[in-house]
């Protein structure tokens, strides 16, 4: 969300995630289109070679409940049966848009961040904070989170193997003592990662983040 659209839903807990399920549909031959220009708004599904599923796909799923490995079975084939999830985000009565200026400098330090340099995380964090000339012992801060961030490349970012949670409370915790002064959309951003790295623990413990991002790429 913040990357491709600047935008970031900051009260995502489990109750405002939903998921529903939509199966894909072979388009229509040219012999059954119609001269006559359908009305969208009269039939949304007109304009679109897929339908909502997901009471189906449930009744699939439930009877595995409890069964990871069955579960996990019944979901590939419901994939190959051309079965697609949607992640849908409600109740945006609390979100958060970063600015130019801010949305550049997140987009460094997650950079930095991602090639685990974590002195340049450091710099970056005092160089763009609010109040640079506040801060207190420059270089131990940036040493400080060099030690974090290589810790983490040890282990991966699995959330089996780490917490991001801990990892970002103690990041919180060495900007309060440097004085480290950050934006409070960064605040926001930061609860956030807080909330969904819970959920996606509760889900696959053994999924990496960064090695996820990189297939993505």
């Amino acid at each position: 969300m913040l990357i491709m659209d600047n935008f970031i839903h900051a009260d995502l807990h489990p109750g405002n995630i939903m998921v529903r399920f939509y199966k894909l549909e072979p388009l229509p031959s040219f012999s059954q289109f119609s001269l006559v220009v359908p009305d969208r708004k009269a039939n949304p599904k007109s304009a679109n070679n897929h339908k909502e599923v997901t009471e189906e796909v449930i009744s699939r799923l439930m009877p595995h409940r409890g069964n990871p490995q069955d579960w996990q079975k019944e979901l590939s084939l419901l994939d190959n049966e051309g079965y697609r999830p949607q992640l849908i985000f409600i109740d945006t009565g609390l979100v958060t848009e970063l600015n130019t200026v801010n949305r550049r400098n997140f987009l460094d330090l997650f950079r930095a961040i991602a090639e685990f340099d974590g002195y340049r995380v450091g710099h970056l964090m005092i160089e763009r904070c609010r109040s640079p000339s506040a801060v207190i012992d420059n270089e131990i801060f940036a040493l400080k989170m060099q030690h974090l961030i290589l810790a983490v490349k040890s282990r991966t970012l699995a959330l089996g193997n780490i917490k991001i949670g801990d990892l970002l409370t103690q990041v919180l915790q060495m900007v309060r003592v440097h004085h480290v002064r950050m934006e409070g959309d960064f605040i926001n951003v930061v609860l956030s990662i807080l909330l969904l790295e819970g959920i996606g623990r509760s889900l696959d413990p053994n999924l990496d983040l960064l090695k996820r991002c990189a297939v993505s790429d």
